[in-house]
C-alpha cells in the first residue's frame, strides 16, 4: 500500500460511537478498529481512543503488560478457523452487493430460499451461507 485512500473503507455515521460502546463494555479490540478507521479516513483520533491507546502503550513500555494481546485484546478468539473467516469477510460484501443489484433490477423479488439459491450460485456457496453473508452485511449497514 503506497497511498491511503480515505474512501477505501465504508464507515456508517454510528460506527465510532458503536466502537466506543464496545470498548467501554470491555472489548479491547474495538480500540484497534477505531485507530484503523481514523487512520484510513484521515480522521483525528477521538479522545477516548487516544487516552486508551496511550494507557495501553505505557503498560507495554513500562513492562506492566506482557504482550500487545494483553492490552489490545486478541484479534480473533482462540481456535478461530482463519481460512473460513477470511472467506466470509471477502465474500460477505460481494454477496450483499450482488443481492442488492438483483433487488434493484426487480423490486418485486422475494427474499426467500430461491433468491439466496441464485445469489449463492454466483459465488459457489449454498443458500444458507449466502443468506448469512447477506444479513451480516445488511445488519451492519442498517442496524436495528
Amino acid at each position: 500500500m503506497s497511498e491511503i485512500n480515505p474512501n477505501s473503507v465504508f464507515v456508517p455515521d454510528y460506527w465510532m460511537s458503536h466502537l466506543k460502546e464496545r470498548f467501554d463494555g470491555g472489548e479491547k479490540w474495538a480500540l484497534m478498529q477505531a485507530i484503523d478507521v481514523c487512520a484510513r479516513k484521515r480522521w483525528t483520533l477521538p479522545d477516548w481512543a487516544a487516552l486508551a491507546y496511550i494507557s495501553a502503550f505505557e503498560k507495554i513500555q513500562s513492562a506492566e503488560a506482557e504482550s500487545w494481546d494483553e492490552v489490545f485484546g486478541r484479534a480473533y478468539k482462540e481456535h478461530t478457523n482463519i481460512k473460513a473467516l477470511n472467506k466470509r469477510k471477502k465474500l460477505r460484501w460481494q454477496v450483499y452487493m450482488f443481492a442488492k443489484e438483483l433487488l434493484e433490477l426487480d423490486p418485486n423479488t422475494r427474499i426467500d430460499n430461491e433468491f439466496f439459491e441464485k445469489v449463492g450460485k454466483k459465488f459457489y456457496i449454498g443458500r444458507s451461507q449466502a443468506s448469512e453473508y447477506y444479513y451480516e452485511a445488511n445488519n451492519f449497514t442498517h442496524p436495528k
